[in-house]
């Protein structure tokens, strides 16, 4: 059994995506037991798409609030005694700002989803990347 559900705020305008000059993509690891796996090709993943929507990404240059943005996957999961992983994934392209002299995690857009019955994360993973970083249509 295989089960899914995903929530999702606003779409990406693709004129802002390409509007960012330092994209970094930064993984989060919560699975155990071989939950996710496919670490290194979900970044490229990432990478690959940001890149195809004009993005810049993030080459250790100096990380300014507002100008540096850090696409943030993260998988937390567990595998059952079954023998199948449950656990969520979530996307979100954050920066920093200050308001009031604290710093802030700023959010434009993040995406949860969770699942069950699965022998790993890898595909939902994947999925959800190109979900997250498809824009919205203009008509």
């Amino acid at each position: 059994i295989l089960f899914a559900t995903s929530t999702s705020a606003i779409a990406l305008d693709q004129e802002f995506i390409k509007s960012l000059k330092h994209v970094e993509v930064v993984l989060d690891d919560d699975a155990t037991n071989a939950c996710w796996t496919n670490l290194k090709e979900s970044r490229e993943y990432a990478e690959e798409k940001l890149r195809g929507l004009g993005a810049t990404l993030y080459d250790n240059e100096d990380k300014y609030y507002g100008r540096y943005y850090a696409l943030i996957i993260n998988v937390q999961s567990q595998r059952l005694d079954i023998g199948l992983c449950f656990g969520a994934i979530s996307i979100s392209l954050e920066t920093g700002t200050e308001i009031n002299n604290t710093f802030h995690r700023g959010v434009l857009r993040s995406t949860v989803s969770s699942f069950t019955g699965s022998q790993n994360a890898n595909n939902m993973v994947i999925d959800q990347i190109q979900s997250f970083l498809t824009p919205q249509n203009k008509n």
